[in-house]
């Protein structure tokens, strides 16, 4: 399957699924990232701010906060004409950047060699790591610019868990997945 073929069929398949069930397990595959020693021990973490149908990520950036974490997320940075990670705040005003994304309105950028554990939404994923996302590789770009340092952590619904995804040579792999139980 094609990495388009395989964003469809998750598109078909997320609009399918009830939206309490999405909620629910939503929820549980939040709190098995909190459970994470890597997102205990992190000082650093970089999210998401999830897009309809996207794994949500409040229960994260709240337990963020109060344990005095920094949070960041992707914000379009039009000097680079790409995404970079900034700061995220729990009072910072937000708005729409390019693809619908919600970003900070006045982002604080951060090196992405600072981050600690990296949470990544994206459409199809693989038990080895493999990744298929929105396309245009933003993310990977994202990643591979803190490939060493930071842990990646996919997030994702158990219908978008493939047996493999096709990936590219500049497609950076997760260390790990997380779905619901």
């Amino acid at each position: 399957m094609t990495k388009q073929e395989l964003r469809n069929r998750v598109r078909e398949q997320r609009n399918e699924q009830p939206a309490v069930v999405r909620e629910a397990s939503g929820r549980d595959i939040q709190e098995q990232v909190l459970a994470l020693a890597d997102f205990q021990r992190g000082g650093t973490i970089a999210s998401y701010i999830a897009l309809p149908g996207e794994v949500p990520t409040d229960l994260i950036h709240e337990t963020a906060w109060l344990s005095g974490k920094t949070l960041c997320v992707p914000a379009y940075r039009a000097d680079h004409a790409g995404y970079a990670f900034c700061r995220l705040e729990r009072d910072d005003p937000l708005e729409q950047g390019p693809m619908k994304v919600l970003q900070p309105r006045q982002p604080r950028w951060m090196a992405a060699g600072t981050i600690d554990l990296a949470l990544v939404p994206g459409m199809a994923f693989d038990a080895e790591g493999g990744r298929v996302g929105h396309g245009g590789g933003h993310y990977d770009r994202l990643l591979a610019a803190g490939a060493e340092a930071m842990v990646k952590v996919g997030l994702a619904f158990r219908f978008q868990m493939f047996a493999r995804v096709p990936m590219e040579a500049r497609d950076v792999r997760l260390n790990r997945i997380i779905v619901e139980r």
